[in-house]
């Protein structure tokens, strides 16, 4: 009786999750991604080194190296309003999917 119900519970999951990956995800609208845009803009001008620092830990997630002069960004793209904030200490961050962009950047000449 308990395997039937499991059964039944994993298959209403597994549809969820198919229709989740069926429904393509929609972006932000022009109009959030010109504020965000602003607000970094802002930060970045009239901030202080230790906003400067903050915006750049908000938003990007990482940075591979792959050449001695090539380098990839790998930026975070927050879920909320760009506020920043302290970051916690290594050991206490969630894993935050990465999203690759651009493909990579030359360094050098």
């Amino acid at each position: 009786m308990q395997l039937r119900a499991t059964g039944r519970q994993l298959a209403r999951r597994r549809d969820k999750l198919t229709t989740a990956i069926d429904t393509a995800p929609t972006g932000p609208d022009p109009g959030t991604l010109t504020s965000i845009a602003d607000h970094i803009s802002e930060l970045i001008t009239t901030g202080t080194d230790h906003t400067h620092k903050a915006v750049i830990e908000t938003l990007i997630a990482e940075v591979k190296i792959t050449a001695p002069d090539t380098v990839v960004p790998v930026f975070r793209f927050p879920k909320h309003p760009l506020t920043p904030t302290p970051t916690p200490a290594p050991h206490m961050q969630q894993p935050v999917p990465h999203t690759p962009w651009p493909p990579q950047t030359k360094l050098g000449p």
